[in-house]
């Protein structure tokens, strides 16, 4: 690491070592550190090495060792000793090839380092998922494909972009929902490519997960940080829904009535004095609020018997409760109801948090809790277009 590290960056490497090579001292981890130039990724590498090859041993034992210039020592005589120095094993988290690949500005996965048996092989990139060329190649692909383009911006110096490779996109939930419905570009912040993005959107900080509009290039949304795989897919449900051309239909659709309206009403505001005024009892919307099955006390007790479903509702909140795994699913309409407050008049749809394996939601199903696959999930609450 270039540069003089002050000493709150000091400890700030001290912790992040600690974190991972839990039950270690301070004074473990500042040595390893200062022997990889406080790299803090082949300090963490080199402990694992260490361990491995010295069977755990971090500290100098009192066995005999060898002085070249004093001969045999038979231990260590008091604590003022100075004890021998650990073996050198040097192995790196990514090498030469990776950083080239950075530097380049080529998307990663490439680089032999990520195949070896080691503990660089536990962060790979997700090569089987990502698009392979340029950020400009990716959104052209992506819509060319009708799918939204998945951005994660990297940064090598950053653990937590190694555990998104390690702990996100190696689910395999994640992996199967964004090849079926995503395109997936990834790039260090220190690339020539990833620089553009970072630029372009203004980004401060990696690694961040960016939901883009291949089409316009739109940022849509995005996620800083480590992301559970749960989180991630919550917020990718709603764009499941359709894909970027449908959407820009839509949208263009509802200008065109928006406006269609508006032409409308100055039409009727004109020839308003030539106008009877309306019967209001032939223009009252009659009522149709949905009735739903009352709800019984929710269960307790065999967790055989019992199942846990969460809720996210349509203003951000989730909730929970606990329902019989024999219980009819229009029990989860009758729950959710009474958690819409206002809205509970209008019609609404539940839709899987995490699709894959689940079957679709209907209302008219006479399906059970354990039969439909959604006991012990999370469902989101979708209000019908009135």
């Amino acid at each position: 690491m270039e540069g003089v590290l002050c000493r709150n960056d000091e400890q700030a490497l001290v912790s992040s070592f600690l974190e991972i090579a839990i039950g270690q001292t301070p004074e473990t981890a500042k040595q390893f550190l200062q022997a990889t130039e406080w790299r803090p990724e082949e300090a963490i590498n080199l402990f694992f090495s260490a361990n491995q090859s010295n069977g755990n041993q971090i500290t100098a034992s009192k066995n005999v060792v060898n002085d070249p210039n004093q001969g045999q020592l038979e231990g260590w005589e008091d604590d003022q000793s100075v004890r021998p120095p650990l073996p050198v094993v040097r192995q790196t988290l990514y090498d030469d090839s990776m950083s080239n690949t950075s530097s380049s500005g080529d998307a990663l996965g490439g680089g032999s380092v990520w195949e070896s048996d080691n503990l660089a092989s536990l962060f790979r990139p997700p090569s089987d998922l990502m698009f392979q060329g340029s950020f400009e190649k990716a959104k052209e692909f992506a819509s060319m494909e009708d799918k939204w383009l998945l951005v994660n911006l990297q940064s090598m110096t950053e653990f937590s972009s190694h555990m998104l490779n390690r702990d996100v996109w190696a689910n395999e939930t994640v992996s199967q929902t964004i090849k079926a419905n995503f395109i997936f570009w990834q790039v260090y912040d220190d690339a020539i490519e990833g620089k553009k993005v970072r630029t372009y959107y203004r980004l401060d900080s990696a690694p961040i997960v960016l939901f883009i509009d291949p089409i316009t290039g739109q940022k849509i949304h995005c996620l800083s940080g480590m992301v559970q795989p749960e989180t991630l897919l919550e917020n990718l449900q709603p764009l499941m829904e359709g894909g970027p051309r449908s959407t820009h239909i839509i949208k263009s659709n509802s200008v065109k009535v928006s406006n269609d309206e508006t032409t409308l009403d100055s039409n009727n505001a004109d020839e308003g004095s030539t106008n009877r005024p309306a019967d209001p009892s032939l223009t009252e919307e009659p009522t149709n609020s949905p009735v739903y099955p009352p709800l019984s006390e929710e269960p307790k007790g065999d967790r055989n018997r019992i199942c846990r479903v969460g809720v996210r509702l349509p203003d951000g909140r989730r909730v929970q409760r606990n329902f019989l795994c024999s219980d009819p699913i229009q029990f989860l309409w009758s729950f959710c109801n009474t958690q819409l407050g206002e809205a509970k008049t209008r019609h609404f749809q539940l839709k899987p948090a995490m699709p894959i394996g689940a079957k679709r939601l209907d209302y008219g199903s006479k399906l059970s809790f354990r039969e439909s696959g959604i006991a012990n999930s999370l469902v989101m609450v979708v209000i019908d277009e009135a």
